[in-house]
């Protein structure tokens, strides 16, 4: 399938073989729901990994699952099939392999995370206004030289081709 859409391509490419599947029929609405929930989960996932990362402790990562989905509009949005989602998914995704990277060191982790980075801006712009303060961080961290500049050069190599 194609599609036109010029600001969130990302999660139309994502859902149309599934939307194949149902061809003409109304149940596409229940498996869109079914989607989202699958990427809310995902979301649940890494806010829970990220802030194990943090503080090695699985009190504190399930609080803040249980904090990221009691606000009445994560349950009533939540589960809306509209690109922020996916959007947020990545984002979470690709700060969890930030910090694993400033834990841990490994350039493949700071590849990744570029690449989910890049799929957050795919799925929706807004990505951007999430990305600034990260970015800003980033750059802290390659002007402060606990990041080398052949690193990230490394990382960024995939979006040179």
């Amino acid at each position: 399938m194609i599609f036109f859409e010029h600001h969130h391509p990302l999660l139309w490419y994502l859902f149309s073989p599934i939307l194949a599947l149902f061809l003409n029929d109304a149940n596409v609405w229940y498996a869109a729901r079914i989607f989202v929930l699958f990427i809310l989960a995902i979301d649940c996932f890494f806010i829970g990994k990220i802030c194990f990362l943090i503080r090695r402790d699985i009190e504190f990562a399930l609080l803040s699952i249980l904090f990221f989905l009691l606000p009445e509009v994560v349950v009533l949005e939540g589960v809306s099939f509209r690109p922020d989602g996916l959007m947020m998914c990545f984002v979470l995704s690709g700060i969890y392999f930030l910090f694993s990277f400033f834990k841990i060191g490994k350039k493949s982790h700071l590849v990744c995370s570029f690449i989910l980075f890049f799929l957050a801006l795919m799925a929706s712009q807004k990505a951007v206004l999430i990305l600034f303060p990260v970015a800003v961080v980033f750059l802290y961290h390659i002007v402060a030289y606990k990041i080398s500049l052949r690193t990230v050069c490394f990382a960024m190599m995939f979006f040179w081709h």
